[in-house]
């Protein structure tokens, strides 16, 4: 998975540099740049900071910025929730992930609750 990821990298910054202003474009960059090293969606590992996870951060926090923080969609949050878990900061992950799983429809919610449960998990563990 990280290869692929990495191999995106570049496509995104190219596209983002011509359509600076595309939501989904946005949130799609932070899900590759935080979940590069993630070995499913679901068993993101331990966070690993580096300079690609506080890309993905910033890059989901423009998509919800875009997207207006009322109208926000539970998938953007998802994505800010593991950038944020990603860059190490948890609590704001999990307070983030609860948000996305108020909103999810009900076929979505085992997912997003798999993450929220290691976000959790691993605050507990520190």
């Amino acid at each position: 998975q990280g290869r692929e990821h990495e191999a995106s990298f570049p496509w995104f910054e190219r596209a983002l540099a011509r359509w600076p202003e595309d939501i989904e474009l946005h949130n799609a960059y932070a899900w590759h740049l935080a979940t590069y090293r993630w070995p499913s969606p679901q068993s993101p590992g331990d966070p690993a900071p580096d300079e690609r996870t506080a890309r993905a951060v910033a890059a989901a926090r423009r998509a919800v910025e875009l997207s207006g923080t009322a109208d926000v969609s539970w998938q953007i949050l998802d994505t800010l929730g593991a950038a944020l878990f990603a860059n190490a900061e948890i609590r704001e992950a999990i307070a983030t992930q609860e948000r996305a799983l108020q909103l999810a429809p009900e076929s979505d919610k085992a997912e997003l609750q798999g993450r929220l449960d290691v976000y959790r998990k691993y605050a507990g563990s520190r």
